[in-house]
């Protein structure tokens, strides 16, 4: 019997541990796919008021605030791709381009 409540107890453990995972994963997810709105707001009024310097501003404290932006930096084509995924339109409002050409080639500079 006590056997049965032991084990009843590490489940019950196993599972919160899970849902807080999922929950976790879950808030990164509406992340990537909702975004900020209030971030795009903010920047697509700047650029129709021709206020390319602020939204400039704008887009490297939300770049560099996200999460995506350490490990799109490192060497995973996925998470690069998610991070020009997520930024390229910005960028090209501002008649820019994500300079992760520089980033790739100074990777291939640095090995062995």
């Amino acid at each position: 019997m006590e056997t049965i409540v032991v084990i009843s107890i590490i489940l019950d453990l196993i599972i919160i541990i899970c849902f807080i995972g999922l929950c976790k994963n879950v808030s990164q997810l509406k992340d990537h796919f909702v975004g900020d709105t209030h971030f795009d707001a903010a920047f697509k009024t700047l650029i129709k008021l021709e206020e390319k310097e602020k939204a400039k501003e704008l887009l490297i404290k939300q770049i560099l605030a996200s999460p995506l932006l350490e490990s799109a930096t490192k060497e995973d084509a996925y998470h690069t791709m998610m991070f020009i995924e997520k930024y390229e339109e910005y960028f090209e409002m501002l008649g820019m381009k994500i300079p992760f050409e520089k980033v790739n080639n100074d990777r291939e500079a640095h090995r062995p």
